[in-house]
């Protein structure tokens, strides 16, 4: 089926529910829609990945399961952090977009988007690195890309005091976490492959079990 067909056809179901809908039933979705563009916009996330966050009726498949395989492993109550690696365009940034958007254990005002490169011109010790170690939910977006040693350390911080007081964090990355210990600190990744997850997003999405470590 073609895309605009695709598209024709997604519209029409969800025509077809609000038609069935009793007033009341109709009020609740208006308002449950409100609250998730409200969410998705309070984000400030680049206007493309808004519009495919918000585009639940034609997500793509693969952004789906890494979705839930975040949501299984939270579920599992041990892993604090959860790391998307994998090359550009492997749906990486989508995927935790949705999970941050939707997250049912978070506040609206308590769930943080945060590009790794802006961590070069934040002030180490200033508000946003304060928010960014506090807030319910945060995804740290292509951690690898700060350019200086400031930017670096403030990751690290912010991964550290998240790990320490149990907060969950979901990270994106192109790096491998042997490329990340060469990078990084290597308590700062210990403490990721403690409690935390490495999921190869590919063409085929899998647990890297291969990076738990448990000393």
């Amino acid at each position: 089926m073609a895309e605009t067909d695709e598209v024709k056809a997604g519209l029409s179901a969800i025509l077809g529910r609000i038609k069935h809908m009793t007033t009341q039933e109709l009020e609740a979705w208006e308002k449950r829609e409100r609250e998730r563009i409200a969410r998705v916009r309070a984000l400030h996330l680049p206007k493309d990945m808004r519009r495919a966050v918000l585009n639940r009726q034609f997500k793509d498949g693969r952004t789906v399961r890494r979705e839930q395989a975040i949501r299984h492993l939270e579920d599992s109550g041990d892993l604090l952090t959860i790391v998307l690696y994998g090359p550009t365009g492997s749906g990486k940034s989508v995927a935790a977009a949705r999970w941050l958007c939707f997250n049912e254990n978070a506040g609206e005002d308590s769930t943080l988007w945060l590009p790794a490169p802006k961590l070069d011109s934040i002030p180490i010790w200033g508000p946003e690195l304060g928010r960014a170690k506090a807030v319910d939910a945060l995804v740290i977006d292509d951690l690898g890309y700060e350019k200086s040693k400031k930017g670096i350390d403030s990751a690290e911080a912010i991964i550290w005091d998240r790990h320490h007081n149990e907060r969950p964090t979901v990270i994106t990355t192109n790096l491998t976490s042997e490329e990340a210990e060469d990078r990084y600190n290597q308590r700062t990744i210990k403490r990721i492959n403690q409690h935390g997850a490495w999921l190869l997003c590919n063409r085929v999405l899998r647990p890297d079990n291969s990076n738990r470590r448990t000393t």
